[in-house]
């Protein structure tokens, strides 16, 4: 299973990803770091057509109907290279740099509210 939204395979995988580093909020009264609860993955496209973009776009706006996304994304601490379906996640709008003839570059993606366990 490679990367998709609710199921549905992007028909252009991203050529990046990566789980982003959890901020440290503080400590607890006994010594032990607090971090949030969730987790956020970052997806990077080096170079998509207008229709591929289109494909992440309309998943951004429909968002605002349902609220959050099933995305399928590398397992979060897995031993092997493995994909699985994460539930109630959000995404913030996708931005894109320029334009290289009919193709757009550097199109970037952020899933945030990944509970991973």
């Amino acid at each position: 299973m490679p990367y998709g939204f609710g199921g549905v395979d992007f028909s252009l995988q991203p050529t990046e990803g990566n789980w982003v580093e959890r901020p440290l909020l503080g400590r607890s009264g006994d010594g032990h770091f607090v971090y949030p609860a969730t987790r956020e993955f970052e997806m990077r496209w080096g170079l998509v057509t207008p229709a591929q973009l289109d494909e992440v776009l309309t998943y951004f706006e429909n968002l605002t109907l349902t609220g959050t996304l099933v995305v399928g994304l590398p397992k979060w601490s897995a031993t092997t290279y493995v994909f699985e379906n994460y539930t109630g996640c959000t995404i913030s709008e996708p931005t894109v740099k320029r334009y290289f003839a009919e193709h757009i570059t550097d199109v970037y993606l952020l899933v945030d509210n990944i509970r991973t366990a």
